[in-house]
């Protein structure tokens, strides 16, 4: 309330949210006597919210969100889920992992769940590029080299998602 206050303390125009809302450009609209309030919040608000949203949507479809959802399998500060990494190379990653490799992969991720635990500096990690960073400082990305392999992949992903959003931004640029 403080902060309000303040506004109108310093002759900030605040405008009366239940008073008639006036158009600054006469439209068609101008004969429904709609509030301010309403203006600001339909008008406004819901139709930014709208839009972000739709944006957000055509960003990420649902195959998209989908991988991006097995990824979080791979936060070190949680403890990794197995059968969701497993399946994020099995559906994602075909060409990277045979069959065999992700049998592998299961077992590798099982023992090394046990083997952090023990090691005082893979304790401390909590970012998948630390994690990265930190299986090679270890010596550990020898002992589990299809773990490494799976988060060098993910590790990727920014990179090779924004290089081609750069690449048809550009496209478009130079076609205007």
């Amino acid at each position: 309330m403080k902060d309000v206050m303040g506004i109108t303390n310093n002759d900030i125009l605040v405008p009366d949210m239940n008073e008639t809302y006036k158009y600054v450009i006469r439209t068609r609209r101008d004969k429904d006597n709609i509030i301010a309030e309403h203006h600001y919040r339909v008008e406004l608000f819901i139709v930014a919210i709208d839009n972000q949203l739709q944006e957000l949507n055509s960003r990420f479809n649902e195959s998209v969100t989908k991988l991006l959802r097995l990824s979080v399998a791979l936060d070190p500060k949680k403890s990794l889920n197995v059968e969701d990494i497993c399946k994020l190379a099995t559906t994602y990653y075909p060409l990277d992992f045979t069959d065999h490799e992700i049998h592998l992969l299961k077992l590798e991720l099982r023992h090394y769940e046990l083997d952090v635990r023990s090691h005082p500096q893979l304790k401390k990690i909590s970012t998948l590029s630390e994690l990265c960073k930190g299986l090679h400082e270890t010596g550990k990305a020898s002992t589990y080299p299809l773990f490494d392999r799976l988060i060098r992949i993910i590790l990727t992903l920014p990179v090779s998602t924004g290089t081609s959003e750069r690449a048809f931004s550009s496209m478009k640029i130079v076609k205007t």
